[in-house]
């Protein structure tokens, strides 16, 4: 498979996580949704900046950007089990330039040449720019649910236990107490009749 690094400007992203300096460079990762099915693809966007005081020039061969998180089955990157074509390019980015670029991933991990579906859960990317070797300073929490709406502990069925996970946090707010990503299905930030309805129109269901 050939993967070719394209550069873009972000647009229309959101939950931006704070950064880390590394002499004048600093890097941020962003992300267009923090809820997705398995199987479903985000879109991730990496920016490096200068906020120097002198030119910086980076000499790399693609990727120029990766994305990586850490589960209990291991360590695993956007890039693994991708080809780039072997070129040596450079960038030069004067005081208060950056360079940004969106990647997609779904998150199937890449072991033995096979790719993996990830379980249900919360996964923490984070952002690095190789050459420099600089990576996002806080990780980015990804809450990925099962493809059936309604199944939040990810068992293939919609029962009680998926009543009990949005009635245990009914009421909350992210980032709240009792607050469970997993129940906020509409993922607008908050668990109400809404989340509570959703999954009652699903009960029963199975895969």
């Amino acid at each position: 498979m050939l993967a070719l690094v394209s550069m873009s400007i972000l647009t229309s992203v959101f939950n931006v996580s704070p950064v880390k300096s590394e002499g004048n460079l600093l890097l941020e990762i962003e992300v267009d949704k923090t809820v997705i099915h398995i199987g479903e693809s985000i879109n991730i966007g990496l920016t490096l900046k200068n906020v120097g005081a002198d030119n910086v020039t980076i000499t790399y061969s693609p990727p120029l950007f990766d994305v990586f998180y850490h589960s209990r089955e291991g360590c695993f990157r956007w890039s693994d089990g991708k080809y780039f074509i072997l070129l040596v390019l450079s960038i030069t980015l004067e005081p208060g330039q950056n360079c940004s670029e969106t990647l997609q991933w779904n998150l199937y991990h890449y072991i033995h040449g096979k790719y993996f579906p990830p379980k249900p859960g919360t996964y923490y990317l984070q952002g690095t720019c190789r050459p420099v070797a600089i990576a996002s300073s806080a990780p980015m929490a990804i809450t990925l649910v099962n493809q059936l709406l309604g199944d939040l502990n990810g068992d293939g069925k919609v029962n009680i236990q998926d009543v009990t996970i949005v009635a245990l946090a009914y009421g909350t707010k992210s980032g709240g107490p009792n607050w469970n990503a997993l129940a906020d299905l509409d993922n607008n930030g908050r668990i109400n009749i809404i989340d509570m309805v959703m999954v009652a129109r699903e009960f029963g269901k199975v895969v």
